[in-house]
């Protein structure tokens, strides 16, 4: 079961919006950071093209919404930001894929069972 912040439908929806909202606003956030790393990238005729790590984009981006909204310190947050996001960064590396080896789950056993 995923965790949500309550049990009623209503706290699944809002749970549900305020992940999409979250997610909206570190796009539009990374976007230009990201404009910026790829240029830069390029500009120093790198092998592969460098992107924004958007794990850490988004992780960074959801612990810091209070200061965001509640506190009003968005200039200071923004620029902070774009200098973390460009430190950390991603190679892409074209044509790179590996499959996964899924292994089977044993059956539980009877004991365990639902009624």
């Amino acid at each position: 079961m995923a965790s949500f912040s309550g049990m009623t439908a209503l706290s699944v929806k809002q749970d549900f919006y305020a992940g999409i909202f979250a997610m909206n606003l570190c796009a539009m956030i990374n976007f230009p950071i990201e404009q910026k790393v790829r240029e830069e990238s390029r500009e120093a005729n790198l092998k592969y093209i460098k992107t924004v790590n958007k794990t850490n984009a988004f992780s960074l981006i959801r612990e810091s919404m209070i200061g965001i909204f509640i506190k009003k310190k968005i200039k200071s947050f923004l620029i902070n930001l774009g200098e973390i996001l460009t430190k950390t960064t991603e190679t892409i590396r074209p044509n790179r894929s590996f499959p996964r080896n899924h292994k089977h789950k044993k059956p539980k056993s009877m004991n365990y069972k639902t009624m």
